[in-house]
C-alpha cells in the first residue's frame, strides 16, 4: 500500500471518512498498490472535503485511478457545493489522460489562479516535472500555489511539497456554470471567508492550516 498520511490540521476537527484502495493492474516494474484517504475538516462555515492520494506508475493504471474520482461514487461531492480538494503525487503531466480526465470534472489550482508555467516539484535534485496536483470544485477558489523549495524540503523527500491558499464559499449558485469562478465568490468577509493552505508532497503528507 502506498505510503500515506492524512491532514493534519489546527483549530478544526478532522473527521475520517475513508480509505480505499485504487483500482487498476499495476506495472511489473512497481507492485504497489496504492490508495486515497478522504477526510471531512468541520469549519465554522461548514465541511471541507479533502482527498489525498498518490496513483501508479504505469499509464493504463494511472487512467483507470484517474477514472475511479469521477465516477458516480465520487461525483455527488465533486458537483456538490460543499467545497472539495482532491491533492496528490498524481505522476501526471499536464495534458496525460489521467490529468485530462480529472480536470473535465474539476479543476487545477494552476489555471485558475493564471500560472505563466508549469510549477515543477520533481525530481527535488533538478526539478523537471510537475506531476503532483491540486483539484478543487466549484466551492473552491485558488489565491496562490507554489512549490515550496527549501533545503530541508530536499532531504525530507525526492518531491517538493506543493503549497496553495483558498478562499471557500458555501453560497455557490446551483445552476451557475461549473467554470464561473469569479461570479461565485463575494467580497470576503467574516460570514463567508476562510482561508486554507493546502501543502501536498510526498510522502504524501498533507500540511493543512486554516484561519
Amino acid at each position: 500500500m502506498s505510503t500515506m498520511a492524512t491532514p493534519s490540521l489546527v483549530g478544526y476537527q478532522l473527521n475520517f471518512r475513508r480509505a480505499v484502495e485504487l483500482p487498476g493492474r499495476p506495472p511489473f516494474f512497481c507492485r504497489e498498490n496504492r490508495a486515497a484517504i478522504e477526510v471531512n475538516i468541520e469549519t465554522n462555515l461548514g465541511k471541507v472535503h479533502i482527498i489525498n492520494t498518490h496513483l501508479g506508475l504505469g499509464w493504463r493504471e494511472r487512467f483507470v485511478q484517474a477514472q475511479l474520482f469521477t465516477s458516480a461514487e465520487w461525483r455527488a461531492a465533486i458537483a456538490g457545493d460543499t467545497p472539495l480538494i482532491l491533492l496528490g503525487d498524481f505522476n501526471s503531466l499536464r495534458g496525460s489522460r489521467p490529468y485530462r480526465t480529472l480536470n473535465r470534472h474539476l479543476h487545477d489550482v494552476r489555471e485558475l489562479i493564471q500560472a505563466s508555467g508549469p510549477i515543477r516539484t520533481f525530481p527535488t535534485r533538478f526539478p523537471v516535472l510537475a506531476v503532483d496536483h491540486i483539484f478543487v470544485n466549484r466551492a473552491v477558489q485558488p489565491l496562490s500555489v507554489t512549490a515550496h523549495r527549501s533545503p530541508l524540503a530536499r532531504i525530507a523527500s525526492d518531491h517538493f511539497p506543493l503549497m496553495a491558499e483558498f478562499v471557500l464559499s458555501l453560497t455557490v449558485a446551483p445552476n451557475r456554470p461549473a467554470r464561473s469562478f469569479a461570479a461565485n465568490f463575494a467580497q470576503p468577509n467574516k460570514s463567508n471567508f476562510l482561508r486554507i493552505f493546502v501543502c501536498e508532497g510526498n510522502r504524501h503528507i498533507v500540511g493543512i492550516r486554516i484561519r
